[in-house]
């Protein structure tokens, strides 16, 4: 049975709009699971994802922090999880702007004592964010495998 012109069209608008919801909520579940991934595997405090709103204009104010888990431990080193998932904008520094401009993973030692290590997202070979990942110096032995993700 064939299907009337505004009738196709009407089903395929209704069809693409369900592909686009469900790959926005594949792309929040995967981003999920990478970050809480992190931090069973590595020694993390800390682990932030940050991607550009623009690809095209300048890195500066123009960076949106999408997730963010702040790890600490209690009294018997139970470690306790704080998710935020409120998209915000959020200003530059200099380490997060190299990262993302080079496309090139980025390593700092912070003046608490733990390092701060910035490893680009990249889509069709192009930077358009960061994952920000911050832990003690035992962080720096599991970069290979944080790498490989």
């Amino acid at each position: 049975m064939a299907c009337l012109a505004r009738s196709c069209i009407m089903d395929s608008n209704i069809l693409q709009s369900i592909i686009d919801f469900t790959k926005h909520r594949d792309l929040d579940s995967l981003e999920y699971s990478l970050v809480a991934t992190l931090a069973e595997i590595a020694p993390v405090s800390e682990v932030v994802i940050f991607k550009t709103l623009d690809r095209n204009s300048n890195t500066n104010n123009n960076i949106e922090q999408i997730l963010h888990l702040l790890v600490t431990s209690d009294e018997s080193r139970k470690p306790n999880y704080q998710w935020t998932d409120k998209p915000q904008l959020v200003k530059t520094d200099d380490l997060l702007t190299k990262c993302i401009q080079n496309g090139e993973p980025v390593t700092e030692k912070l003046e608490n004592g733990l390092y701060k290590i910035l490893l680009p997202i990249s889509s069709e070979n192009t930077p358009i964010g960061s994952i920000s990942i911050i832990g003690s110096k035992k962080i720096l032995s599991t970069l290979p495998i944080i790498d490989g993700f």
